[in-house]
């Protein structure tokens, strides 16, 4: 009878040993930091130099205007009724800005040449000229580089639980290659992306007295930022099959064929995106503005 029970109690550890072992746990540390500062170079006293300025136009590089014919709208915000350079002029508007003609700027820059743009600007009243240098969106933006250290495999049980350390083998190797790929297509594929690039420009002066660079991410999920990012595998047939996930969202693989669905909710992320670093930009100048008004009195 003792041998029957301890013939029983080894079977059902070697099984449970063995069935351990056809689960492993992939840990992927996606800490990573999505609030980037703008990037602001400015002349000496700055804030004296802008706080009477209320009066700017925008206009856009001759290498912008020319990007902007050949790339698709998902990467180069401007159509022919300039409706995202628009959101630009509403920032501006919206801190009591007065913003002049884009339009007449422009055509008066074809007739003259570019090289009367300051005295066209003066012209028109400008105090301010607002350069873009470049105005992009992406929706398939790549947010961080993970390196192997932010990789951890365990040896695990069919509900993930962690039973122990995976070691350096090579089919635990197949399994963090297999990890590696899902974390790219969950993370780096469904993270936005937009990009405001321009400088600030006396139009009295002509001088070049503020340089900005400012870009933004935000994950597709709508997940925090940082945590960790799960992936539990079975292995079936010498291959890791994926049987479970954290942090799939509405555009991950299980609804990869319902994208038109989300399509109004896409563009409403771009829109808001495309705002937040244009206001971001006209809340810095107006800042140096009031700062400069202070300090005059």
């Amino acid at each position: 009878m003792k041998n029957i029970l301890l013939t029983s109690f080894v079977a059902l550890i070697t099984l449970f040993i063995a069935g351990c072992g056809t689960y492993r746990l992939v840990e992927v540390d996606v800490a990573t930091d999505l609030k980037i500062t703008p990037e602001v170079t400015t002349v000496p006293h700055i804030g004296l130099r802008i706080a009477k300025s209320r009066n700017v136009v925008i206009s856009y590089s001759t290498e912008y205007y020319e990007s902007t014919k050949k790339s698709s709208d998902d990467k180069v915000l401007v159509s022919s009724k300039g409706m995202w350079i628009t959101e630009i002029e509403r920032e501006f508007v919206k801190k009591d800005f007065r913003v002049l003609s884009r339009q007449k700027y422009n055509e008066l820059i074809r007739e003259k040449g570019v090289s009367s743009s300051t005295d066209i600007a003066k012209l028109l009243g400008a105090d301010l000229i607002i350069q873009i240098n470049s105005l992009e969106y992406s929706s398939t933006a790549d947010v961080s580089d993970r390196t192997d250290e932010d990789f951890s495999i365990f040896v695990s049980d069919s509900s993930g639980g962690k039973v122990k350390q995976g070691r350096n083998s090579e089919e635990n190797q197949l399994a963090l290659t297999k990890a590696r790929s899902l974390v790219g297509k969950d993370l780096d594929n469904q993270a936005f992306m937009a990009l405001l690039d321009c400088k600030i420009i006396d139009a009295k002066t002509g001088e070049l007295i503020i340089f900005y660079r400012n870009q933004i991410f935000k994950l597709r999920s709508g997940r925090k930022t940082s945590g960790l990012m799960t992936y539990l595998f079975e292995q079936k047939n010498e291959k890791w099959k994926l049987i479970d996930s954290t942090g799939m969202d509405f555009d991950s693989h299980a609804n990869k064929n319902h994208k038109g669905v989300n399509r109004s909710r896409l563009l409403n992320v771009k829109i808001q995106m495309v705002r937040k670093v244009c206001s971001d930009l006209v809340n810095i100048i107006n800042d140096y503005r009031r700062d400069g008004k202070n300090k005059g009195l």
